[in-house]
């Protein structure tokens, strides 16, 4: 393989709101799809990193051969993932459900799956439901995107920061 010369830019704004790029001399080793999104796997600075292809402005081939080793380009996923998941405190939730929005659930949880009922649905047309999230903010944004469609019924601590986020907003709009 050869080396690539990558023009990268950030989501993130700057202080003066301009755009933030860098140019990087990498080492390319795969790409790895996750979700919709695709990454670009590579080696700077001996430095194994990856890139979203889409934050990607322009790439240009370099005449110097690549001098890394070859690299298991999963593997290599598979621990980035995982120290970026060890950052997180796992939760819980169960749930009641309205059917219509199961699959928005399973795309902005972690885990969607059908559990046994305990107590009864809000109505008809309701489904209890496990919901993993990576943390309590993520539970959270989740739920309130989720809205009226969805009744927590566990954890307690869960439905209080909930319910705090939408007084919040009512005072905001209220005022």
């Amino acid at each position: 393989m050869q080396a690539f010369l990558l023009a990268t830019h950030s989501d993130r704004p700057t202080e003066d709101d301009a755009p933030r790029a860098q140019e990087l001399v990498v080492e390319p080793h795969g790409l790895v799809s996750a979700g919709s999104d695709w990454y670009l796997c590579a080696s700077t600075e001996g430095t194994v990193r990856f890139f979203k292809a889409v934050r990607i402005e322009h790439a240009a081939l370099l005449a110097e051969p690549c001098s890394g080793p070859d690299l298991d380009v999963a593997q290599a996923w598979r621990d980035h993932r995982g120290r970026f998941l060890d950052q997180f405190t796992p939760v819980s939730v169960d749930a009641w459900l309205r059917a219509e929005r199961w699959d928005d659930a399973r795309e902005w949880s972690i885990c969607t799956s059908p559990m046994d009922a305990s107590g009864s649905p809000p109505g008809e047309g309701w489904r209890p439901v496990r919901l993993e999230f990576m943390d309590d903010l993520h539970a959270v944004t989740v739920l309130l995107r989720l809205g009226s469609d969805v009744r927590i019924e566990a954890p307690d601590d869960i439905k209080a920061k909930l319910l705090d986020q939408i007084d919040q907003v009512a005072t905001l709009y209220r005022s």
